[in-house]
């Protein structure tokens, strides 16, 4: 299975950008759960788990 992604817009931070951490493939599987502001999203502390490798 693979997943692609085409960006029609220009992907900046303001509009939402994907942005891949650099070691974050090996904390395993990070799963998404509904964020304070009703979207779906990445679990913030895994984030910043992925950040200090």
């Amino acid at each position: 299975m693979a997943t692609v992604m085409k960006a029609l817009d220009k992907c900046t931070k303001e509009n939402g950008c994907l942005q891949v951490l650099s070691g974050s493939n090996k904390l395993g599987r990070v799963d998404h759960a509904l964020l304070e502001s009703g979207q779906v999203g990445v679990d913030l502390k895994r984030v910043e788990e992925a950040k200090n490798i």
